[in-house]
């Protein structure tokens, strides 16, 4: 696959933040965390007062919609992503504060800014997908000041492995852990410390007990797009298929997550 390509695919993806939704709503409704993600993630920044802050692929804009209250009012906060819906998004779910916000349809490989301009670059969940992942950490690297610092988040290889061996043969989906390959929990630090000489990896203690068929159905469909290419009927096979797995397992179907943030400075 060529990066054009690569880019196309997300974009389409991404294109509205439907597929993005079914993801959120099964980690949101079955998670085993003590703290909600956006919450923990927000709880890891360690930045000063008045600060000028960088999020590429911000999707929504869930991280800052969820901590508007916790939200410093001298923050200024830069949300970047690829597709222009996400944008749109973003923009409606944060008006209620949009002042401290300034929104940029842009590709993470060209970051549109000047040198040293932020204190801070978030990457939730994003840096996977980006064609050229050095090309990335260097744009990175060129906007953060001197004394800034990347937080990064991303999946270990053993996240949601268990979707494997619950999708049946006629839902064309890839192994769980195929999509984050390319920037793990396992293989980031090293890719990391070319750009950034201190690199520290936080673990967030989570996991899935699922009750219901179709929000786990709904998630898988939405990781490859198969939601637009199978039938009714099979999308009903699915929900049985996970109906009789619930009740192989007393209606609780466990899942592993493997999920963790890199602060890089």
């Amino acid at each position: 696959m060529d990066d054009l390509t690569k880019k196309d695919l997300l974009i389409a993806q991404y294109q509205t933040p439907t597929n993005l939704e079914a993801r959120i709503e099964l980690h949101r409704r079955f998670s085993t965390a003590v703290q909600r993600w956006p919450e923990w993630v927000f709880n890891q920044l360690d930045l000063p007062p008045s600060v000028h802050i960088l999020e590429l692929g911000c999707g929504p804009g869930g991280l800052w919609a969820e901590n508007l209250d916790r939200l410093p009012a001298s923050w200024s906060v830069v949300l970047v992503d690829l597709s222009p819906g996400m944008i749109d998004q973003a923009q409606a779910n944060l008006l209620p504060r949009c002042e401290q916000f300034t929104f940029a349809v842009a590709d993470a490989g060209a970051i549109p800014f000047a040198d040293n301009r932020f204190d801070a670059v978030i990457a939730n969940h994003m840096l996977y997908h980006v064609a050229d992942l050095k090309e990335t950490l260097s744009e990175i690297r060129r906007v953060l000041k001197s004394s800034g610092a990347l937080y990064a988040a991303t999946n270990g290889s053993a996240h949601m492995r268990e979707l494997d061996d619950l999708t049946p043969d006629f839902i064309d989906h890839m192994p769980a852990g195929s999509a984050v390959l390319s920037f793990t929990l396992q293989n980031g630090a090293a890719q990391l410390r070319p750009y950034f000489p201190t690199v520290e990896m936080r673990p967030f203690d989570d996991g899935l007990l699922v009750t219901e068929a179709a929000p786990l159905v709904n998630y898988q469909l939405s990781m490859t797009g198969s939601e637009t290419k199978i039938t009714a009927e099979q999308k009903k096979a699915f929900e049985d298929h996970i109906g009789q797995i619930f009740f192989q397992q007393d209606g609780v179907i466990k899942i592993t997550k493997e999920t963790g943030l890199f602060i890089a400075a």
